[in-house]
């Protein structure tokens, strides 16, 4: 196979994206191996980070690479930070099942180790774990600039970013880095990080991956595979409905964690109806269940759909049933999802009888067995995940799904099938609330994680929770909230 060798110029030549369209709709080859050729340093080093020995770092590296091959058709996040993600967690898999310890350093005899794996990696496997917490919109321009040694234009032209967005993101991007590791007590340079193409590994991972992509026998190292296995297992878990007590594959699941804010002077939490409800043990589990059931039923939504969950209405605007309803196949409810009657509103005759079989997940734990209002609603109007009349995607969640707050226990409670839930406009007053227990907020980010908030959570923190695409400097998100487990 002809190396393509990838000097991508101002004008950008073919963008990440085009070239994986290509790949999915006709198995170009040559469009996949200068995908390879462009980003197989960035996800080598990202690789290497974690596992310290660059041969498990390769493999880890290949893997990635034929997992995008696989899922060539359905990515549609930016190709380099969704393999720089993947890299990352494939690594993390594979260090465990290699010997290599969670700090990082190999368990392996003496003689295996490589100059990666001396203390001075130290400096770089914290880079890479405040890199990959950054959101996309930061993180990317770094992977381009530093690990692949892009120029701001060559890097615009590859985003499709003006060249001064690119250059603005990434002096946030590193001041936002500067901040977190000097907490870390580091400051390592991110100039020199650049490393370069590798050309017999572009030509033998293209041809394993367009091989692998047919379902055609693949000629790799024998840990490959189980490591392509299992990141599109993954992948494929973070998107079907899971049983209480699974735990989401597609990150770590914080149940039961107390989080608060500390108050500056003048600070104050939304206003909120008063209750006396305290959560006891049982109550704060039904909620994490619910929530992670239908956090995960989401994302299945979008997988089945392309789109995730959202209120339908008639051509001219009148509302007419809630996402809830419209989630209900990816929980199962086939049968209940087909009594519908998908042009009437949620109340018009055959659809207001439905609202008796409200199912279990979308009830609260002190709710009686025939209830119909839920309170799992989300934050819907403007700068939210649940915008009237426009479709999103995971992709447009600009602060990181990590940073994002999507579904809520939250009142007042509404009729499950009525298009309703908690009105929010980042432009106006924040609204006042009805939360159903006292001393928490159960709440589901958007990768998955189930959070209990705190009623102390102030009203600047919950609008960044809230809102996709604030363009804060660096979201802190859900960091540096939580209490010790001796408090909750």
């Amino acid at each position: 196979m002809r190396t393509v060798r990838a000097a991508v110029g101002p004008d950008g030549g073919p963008s990440d994206a085009e070239l994986l369209r290509r790949f999915a709709a006709s198995r170009d080859a040559g469009a996949f191996e200068l995908l390879v050729w462009r980003h197989a340093g960035m996800v080598k080093a990202a690789a290497v980070a974690v596992l310290r020995d660059k041969h498990l770092a390769e493999d880890a590296a290949q893997a990635a690479f034929l997992a995008l091959a696989r899922r060539a058709g359905s990515v549609r996040d930016n190709p380099a930070g969704w393999l720089y993600r993947v890299a990352r967690r494939v690594a993390v898999r594979h260090r465990r099942a290699a010997g290599v310890s969670r700090s990082g350093l190999v368990t392996a005899p003496p003689d295996r180790l490589t100059p990666a794996a001396r203390p001075d990696a130290d400096e770089l496997a914290v880079l890479h774990d405040e890199l990959a917490r950054l959101p996309d919109r930061y993180r990317l321009p770094v992977l381009l600039c530093f690990l692949e040694g892009l120029s701001h234009a060559d890097a615009a032209a590859r985003l499709g970013w003006p060249v001064g967005t690119v250059a603005g993101r990434l002096s946030r991007a590193k001041d936002a880095l500067r901040t977190r590791l000097a907490r870390r007590g580091l400051d390592p340079a991110l100039a020199g990080l650049a490393v370069a193409g590798d050309g017999p590994f572009a030509a033998a991972t293209t041809k394993a991956a367009v091989a692998f992509a047919a379902g055609e026998t693949v000629s790799v190292s024998p840990t490959v595979l189980p490591l392509v296995h299992g990141a599109l297992r993954a992948m494929t878990l973070a998107k079907l409905k899971l049983v209480a007590g699974v735990v989401l594959a597609c990150g770590t699941l914080s149940v039961g964690g107390v989080w608060a804010a500390s108050q500056p002077p003048g600070a104050k939490a939304p206003a909120t109806t008063a209750t006396a409800r305290v959560a006891d043990p049982a109550q704060r589990q039904q909620s994490v269940t619910a929530l992670k059931t239908l956090i995960t039923a989401w994302y299945h939504h979008e997988g089945v759909s392309g789109w995730l969950p959202a209120d339908s209405g008639t051509p001219t605007g009148s509302p007419l049933l809630s996402w809830r309803v419209h989630l209900l196949p990816s929980l199962g409810q086939d049968e209940l999802y087909k009594r519908f009657k998908f042009d009437e509103p949620w109340d018009g005759p055959t659809n207001k009888p439905l609202l008796a079989r409200m199912p279990a997940a979308f009830r609260s734990a002190f709710q009686p067995a025939d209830a119909i209002d839920t309170y799992y609603q989300g934050f819907a109007g403007v700068g939210s995940a649940f915008q009237p009349g426009r479709k999103l995607r995971a992709a447009d969640i600009l602060d990181g799904t990590s940073n994002t707050l999507i579904l809520a226990e939250v009142g007042p409670p509404v009729p499950w099938t009525r298009p309703a839930d908690v009105p929010y406009d980042s432009r106006k007053p924040f609204p006042a609330v009805a939360w159903p227990f006292a001393d928490v907020r159960h709440v589901a980010a958007g990768d998955g994680a189930i959070r209990s908030l705190a009623p102390t959570v102030l009203e600047k923190r919950w609008r960044k929770l809230i809102e996709i695409a604030d363009g804060d400097r660096a979201d802190p998100g859900f960091d540096g909230l939580t209490q010790s487990p001796a408090k909750q």
